[in-house]
């Protein structure tokens, strides 16, 4: 666009300002065809702490306060259940690969933050015959985040395909909800340990030396299944009330087929899938079965289990006929 002489105000002391006329306007976007708009406004930076809570929600936040401390503490989380393996592809080539490149301002970050994992025990030096370069990249505030580029040694890592969960599952979960709520982890990768053994083939370098992970960090390949595991550890079977079914012996009277079946049954009673929450607006539907030893039945909607039933038959219920007990579901609520 051509410049235009700028037009002085009457005040002396006000700056100068560049102005179109509507004819020079139209006269401009005749001849360029495209016409750019720049627009300034303040933005006010936000701070967490400047938040207004409700007196009563301020009260929990401030009970449990030591839930979400502001930073993880300088030491390793508790070894649990499930740990991040990693199982290589057998004769796969281990990658070697040499450390980027970096300006001095990027290197002194970069070995800042390698400084703080390591106060932190999340990392240590290492030995390890493989290792994988890695890389800063901006943060939307404006800080650098450091990233190990772990595409060599995902090439040859087995996937693990442990289900993610489909959104629209989780939103038929909400049905007749009102009130939600939602828990951000802090970090929480790096509440999750790798698996002991395993910790060699998560090195990584820098301009300064090689270093592997001791918990989990960002960019493996099966990284999203282990913490999807680890998140759905809390719908679980309580193994007391299923130790009975896990000892169950295998009959000695039957064939290899049988066998699969009758191990395939244990699987089955002993990792109940996740219920669904009720629809009222829907059909239900109830499925049982009795014997002589007890009677169960599953409540479902839309082939999707909602509630279960199972009991125990004692005394003179062990001779009812079969016909009253499955009528026995309703009586026995």
């Amino acid at each position: 666009m051509k410049e235009v002489p700028p037009i002085k105000k009457s005040n002396e002391n006000a700056q100068p300002k560049k102005v179109l006329t509507m004819c020079q306007f139209e006269n401009e976007s005749k001849e360029t065809k495209v016409i750019f708009a720049l627009m300034a406004r303040k933005v006010e930076e936000f701070k967490e702490q400047d938040k207004e809570y409700p007196a009563n929600v301020r009260k929990i936040l401030d009970d449990f306060s030591d839930l979400w401390p502001a930073e993880l503490p300088n030491q390793l989380p508790p070894m649990r259940d499930v740990q991040h393996a990693i199982d290589l592809i057998p004769g796969a080539s281990l990658p070697n690969l040499p450390a980027y490149r970096m300006n001095p301002t990027e290197h002194a970050e970069l070995k800042r933050q390698v400084d703080e994992l390591l106060t932190k025990g999340f990392i240590r030096e290492s030995l390890s015959p493989c290792g994988v370069p890695t890389l800063l990249t901006p943060k939307k505030d404006g800080s650098w985040r450091m990233c190990v580029d772990s595409r060599a040694i995902n090439k040859i890592t087995i996937k693990y395909r442990f289900p993610i969960p489909r959104l629209d599952d989780m939103l038929d979960m909400m049905v007749g909800s009102v009130i939600f709520s939602k828990i951000d982890l802090r970090s929480g990768y790096h509440q999750i340990r790798i698996r002991p053994g395993d910790e060699w083939k998560t090195s990584f370098k820098t301009k300064d030396g090689l270093y592997e992970w001791l918990v989990m960090p960002f960019g493996l390949t099966n990284a999203p299944s282990t913490f999807m595991r680890i998140m759905t550890q809390g719908v679980e079977t309580d193994p007391e009330k299923i130790k009975a079914i896990v000892d169950w012996p295998v009959p000695t009277n039957i064939h290899e087929a049988a066998n699969k079946a009758f191990e395939e049954i244990k699987s089955k009673m002993v990792n109940p899938p996740i219920l669904r929450l009720p629809d009222f607006e829907k059909v239900f539907e109830v499925a049982c079965d009795a014997s002589h030893v007890g009677i169960g039945a599953v409540l479902s909607q839309e082939g999707h289990p909602v509630a279960f039933f199972s009991e125990k038959l004692n005394g003179q219920r062990k001779n009812t006929p079969h016909m009253i007990l499955n009528s026995m579901r309703g009586a026995s609520n």
